[in-house]
């Protein structure tokens, strides 16, 4: 699995980035899910909302929004997730988490999306963040393997 990491705000630089892939890494194989290549692209708020109205219709801004294509021929995931750098700032700050938290939360969450998790019923959010949650509290632990 190939983890590349984008920015296209021209004022983010995110930090651990190879701890961060190896948890990622670690996360879709635990997940049971094969990624050949997953790329991490931090946009501005505008650029996500956007990309959240010319693809899903919806008029506001998100903190992520994953692509998942799919070689249904040899099984291979190729992935990208496009993170609203502004709408995770906004959210750390609500929820009273550091930054690099909930930006590390919502990679993650955007990897469970594609290893085939929803978000849309109460059962299946609960079952999103339990993972996030597992994932976080292993972090370090992964990340220095």
């Amino acid at each position: 699995m190939v983890v590349r990491f984008f920015d296209e705000t021209g004022f983010f630089k995110l930090k651990g980035k190879r701890k961060i892939a190896k948890l990622l890494k670690y996360a879709a194989t635990t997940e049971k899910t094969k990624i050949d290549y997953l790329s991490c692209i931090f946009v501005t708020d505008k650029d996500i909302k956007e990309l959240n109205k010319c693809f899903l219709k919806h008029t506001y801004s998100t903190d992520i929004i994953t692509f998942c294509m799919c070689d249904p021929e040899d099984k291979k995931v190729i992935a990208d997730l496009f993170v609203g750098v502004e709408t995770v700032k906004k959210n750390a700050e609500f929820y009273k988490v550091t930054f690099q938290e909930e930006i590390l939360r919502v990679i993650i969450h955007g990897l469970l999306h594609i290893c085939g998790y929803k978000d849309k019923k109460a059962e299946d959010i609960k079952t999103m963040r339990e993972l996030e949650d597992k994932y976080l509290k292993i972090y370090d632990e992964v990340a220095n393997l």
